[in-house]
C-alpha cells in the first residue's frame, strides 16, 4: 500500500493543534503551581515597574495572592493603584 501523504493544509491544522495542547497543558502545570501561594513583589524605580504590573497580573491569574511592595520613588512612575485593581 502507497502512504497517502497529508495535504499542507492538514500539517498546518496537526501543529496548531499540537501546540494549542502543549500550551493548554502548560498552563495548568503553572496554575497548580502558583495556586494558593502568597508572593510578595518588591517594586523599585525603573522602566522595569511597568513589567512588573504585567506579571504581578499573570500571577493573580494563575491563582497567587500577590502583594506589592513599592519604594516612594517607584510610586511617582506608576500609581500604586495600579496595583491595587490588579
Amino acid at each position: 500500500k502507497s502512504k497517502k501523504a497529508l495535504n499542507p493544509d492538514m500539517n498546518l491544522q496537526l501543529a496548531l493543534f499540537a501546540r494549542f495542547v502543549k500550551i493548554f497543558f502548560m498552563q495548568n502545570q503553572l496554575e497548580s503551581a502558583f495556586s494558593g501561594r502568597k508572593i510578595v513583589v518588591g517594586v523599585c524605580s525603573s522602566i522595569a515597574v511597568y513589567k512588573s504590573a504585567e506579571l504581578v497580573s499573570a500571577m493573580v491569574k494563575l491563582g497567587a495572592d500577590v502583594s506589592v511592595v513599592m519604594t516612594e520613588n517607584a510610586a511617582r512612575l506608576m500609581s500604586p493603584r495600579i496595583f491595587q485593581t490588579l
